[in-house]
């Protein structure tokens, strides 16, 4: 299991930091949240590359999921992985199902309003 974070940098292009170690507000903070809803990805799915729809922790409930991001590496999250995506804008990342098992994602959206 892992913390990472997920964003644009200045050049509009999508990363992926690991926060094991660090003092990020995701770790140490209380984050203000709207909700809480789950997401399956069904077994095959492969998505081309986009941005998070808004600001949102994610984690894996069941399954394994691949990112792909610009520079060309991936990484791949599975059960309590906690993903925080704040790339909502610029290039975006690749999301594709590992495996025959559907994916199931706890998504917390992040800031006001609604998913």
């Amino acid at each position: 299991m892992g913390t990472y974070r997920v964003f644009t940098d200045e050049s509009g292009r999508s990363c992926l930091e690991d926060l094991a170690g660090s003092d990020h507000p995701l770790l140490t903070d209380r984050l203000p949240a709207t909700g809480v809803f789950l997401k399956r990805f069904a077994a095959g799915t492969v998505m081309p590359p986009h941005p998070a729809p808004r600001r949102m922790v994610c984690v894996i409930v069941s399954g394994i999921l691949e990112a792909g991001f610009p520079d060309g590496t991936t990484k791949r999250f599975g059960p309590g992985d906690v993903r925080l995506m704040e790339d909502t804008h610029g290039s975006g990342h690749t999301t594709r199902v590992i495996g025959g098992e559907d994916v199931v994602v706890a998504v917390v959206p992040l800031g006001e309003g609604g998913p």
